[in-house]
């Protein structure tokens, strides 16, 4: 990950925290949206796979959820020094 010191560091780990909940929110309710919809959720004709395939998608565009929260975790402990 690239250094994070040029910005403002309270909204950056902000930014970071907001992805992280985000990609693993996504993922969450598409998956148990799927699961709701049973045999017809794991069709292509149904919206709710595409709906877990983009957030499949977007949460691996975002970054994984673990990295941003460590991130996150070191931006603080560099604020709170």
């Amino acid at each position: 990950m690239a250094p994070i010191s040029w910005v403002n560091s309270d909204a950056t780990r902000d930014c970071l925290l907001a992805n992280a909940v985000a990609a693993e929110t996504a993922v969450r309710v598409a998956s148990l949206f799927t699961q709701l919809m049973g045999a017809m959720g794991v069709t292509f004709e149904a919206d709710c796979h595409l709906f877990l395939r983009r957030a499949h998608q977007t949460a691996c565009l975002l970054g994984e959820p673990d990295d941003l929260y460590l991130a996150a975790a070191r931006i603080e402990r560099r604020i709170s020094r």
